[in-house]
């Protein structure tokens, strides 16, 4: 094989293996929607740009039969059967962008803010014991297509109380929804309903505000957010950790 033809599929592979890495939600998590990033990290900012990121896997996608075979067995054995790696390099992007997620589970991240929406949201929730606090869950779609008509449970746990949705406070909150409440469980379940508009488009966000009544005791443990749409597989499960601090 010709030293340029070699050189040509070593940038491609790279390049390709460098875009597949970055568009990882844990990378894209730890890289940008977890500040403040180190210093030397600063210029790797690039949430914003993630839509060209995907255009261009998506490009190099397309071609990846192609060099796959290039790299097995030369240019001379596959030229007769160039149509044919195209068109699995056509079926390999739809297969990807169309099909992939009804198989794998919803990619999120989740943070939050007690009682005002300033300043950064943060991964854990801390509350002050016996007492009330407005707990906003922000569920941000690490994924690359929209969850449809998505549902939201919290589960806060034993020792909680939840203010139910018909009290006026929540009319003065900001993105307010609707809720029903799971008593045994102490959580809230948002439904998609046509109250609620819960498709969560791709690098979008939704908040999802609760008032709570914490217990008189000290606790230090997980909580779970749950979500499930109808074009994600199964149930996706979220912990977060929770703090309830007990005032002397």
């Amino acid at each position: 094989m010709a030293d340029w033809i070699s050189t040509l599929l070593f940038v491609y592979f790279a390049v390709l293996g460098v875009l597949v890495l970055l568009l990882l939600p844990r990378i894209r998590k730890e890289l940008y929607l977890l500040p403040p990033l180190p210093r030397k990290l600063k210029k790797l900012d690039y949430e914003p740009k993630v839509h060209y990121f995907v255009i261009s896997r998506q490009i190099l996608l397309f071609f990846f039969p192609f060099c796959v075979g290039l790299a097995i067995f030369g240019f001379d054995l596959i030229k007769q059967q160039l149509t044919s790696l195209f068109v699995l390099g056509l079926s390999l992007n739809v297969a990807w962008v169309a099909y992939l997620s009804m198989v794998t589970k919803a990619r999120l991240y989740i943070d939050f803010a007690v009682d005002e929406l300033k300043g950064d949201l943060k991964p854990e929730i801390t509350l002050d014991a016996e007492s009330e606090h407005i707990v906003y869950t922000r569920i941000y779609n690490l994924g690359f297509t929209t969850l449809k008509n998505a549902v939201v449970l919290i589960y806060f746990g034993k020792g909680f109380e939840i203010v139910p949705n018909d009290d006026g406070r929540y009319k003065q909150l900001d993105f307010n929804k609707h809720f029903s409440v799971q008593k045994g469980n102490c959580g809230v379940a948002f439904m998609p309903t046509h109250e609620n508009y819960q498709s969560l488009p791709p690098q979008e966000w939704f908040l999802f505000p609760v008032i709570v009544k914490t217990p008189k005791w000290q606790i230090d443990r997980n909580i779970e957010i749950q979500l499930y749409s109808e074009n994600s597989w199964g149930l996706t499960k979220y912990p977060a950790t929770i703090h309830v601090i007990k005032k002397d």
